[in-house]
């Protein structure tokens, strides 16, 4: 093979410097080979700089060949999923230019498989825990780095999704708004193109009515929804009080309860714990009264609430150490 027709034969350059490694004294022409070998295939295959594509496809894809090597599969998914863990923060600027974002990635998804945990519900999983990374980066933002001044515009352009009350607030705050809209569309273009794959149910659906309109179906479980929200916000404070009083965070129900009616921690922590309590009542009723077609939304819903007690019933079950 000549040094200049290597372009397009990229297999058999590289049988041939397998082949090369085999070489014995006086194989001239194998030594040759193995001198020019290398350079050809790093000229025809910048490393560097190639991008990645479908990397997931092509090795499940290799994974059911015939001729597969189980070494090289185990040593392309380590790749793969160094590259992925080293990215998973770096594509959207958080690593470098958020450096407030604490890197929850497992307890995020922990908090999803315990919502969803059921096979079907991958994707799902997967928006959820990048939507609770978020939640945890805008919550550090509230709590702890942003003023009171900033704050107010940072609110209103999560109200509107409007990014001019941003240009004159710090780049980080900048940078999580733009990270989130990046989430939201992702999430949203991938919903858009599970519709597409199954809009030809629909019609038939909407045929015999069952399918319920936005309007029609946040109403009706309003109530659930908050008392779920209100059962994981006051699992947090019951966890996690000690911990961010001593980093100086906002003041929880726990503390405010303190302050207003002058009792003690234990007093404030019964009173909470009671709270939770009536909130489970109202969940629970909910669930007596589910049609058939609900139950996947309430068990998830009634899951993110047990994740609540799960993650705070040993404090702060967020892994989080000092210092």
């Amino acid at each position: 093979m000549r040094k200049d027709s290597y372009a397009g034969k990229a297999k058999d350059v590289m049988e041939l410097l397998e082949a090369s490694h085999l070489v014995l004294e006086g194989e001239n022409i194998l030594n040759e080979a193995k001198t020019w070998n290398g350079p050809c295939l790093g000229a025809s295959f910048p490393w560097e700089s190639t991008i990645w594509f479908e990397v997931k496809w092509h090795i499940k894809q290799y994974k059911i060949e015939k001729y597969m090597d189980p070494i090289l599969l185990e040593l392309d998914t380590l790749n793969f999923n160094m590259i992925q863990a080293k990215l998973q923060m770096e594509n959207l600027g958080i690593k470098e230019d958020l450096s407030l974002a604490r890197n929850r990635l497992v307890e995020s998804f922990l908090c999803a498989a315990g919502v969803a945990f059921e096979p079907n519900y991958t994707s799902g999983r997967k928006w959820l825990t990048k939507v609770i990374i978020f939640v945890l980066v805008i919550d550090d933002v509230y709590d702890i780095y942003a003023s009171f001044e900033e704050l107010k515009p940072f609110t209103m352009t999560f109200e509107r999704w409007d990014e001019k009350d941003l240009e004159e607030l710090p780049e980080y705050i900048r940078i999580c708004v733009h990270a989130l809209k990046d989430v939201r569309n992702e999430i949203a273009y991938e919903i858009l193109f599970l519709r597409m794959l199954s809009e030809m149910k629909l019609p038939y659906l909407k045929k015999v009515n069952q399918v319920t309109d936005m309007e029609d179906f946040l109403p009706t479980y309003e109530d659930l929804v908050y008392n779920v929200s209100l059962v994981i916000q006051l699992c947090n404070d019951l966890g996690t009080t000690v911990a961010e009083r001593e980093r100086g965070d906002t003041a929880s129900s726990i503390l405010c309860y303190m302050n207003e009616m002058n009792v003690s921690e234990e007093k404030a922590r019964k009173k909470i714990q009671d709270m939770i309590n009536k909130a489970w009542k109202k969940i629970n009723g909910h669930c007596s009264t589910q049609v058939a077609s609900m139950k996947p939304f309430l068990n998830q819903a009634i899951n993110a609430a047990r994740m609540a007690h799960t993650l705070y019933q040993n404090e702060d079950a967020w892994f989080w150490y000092p210092g």
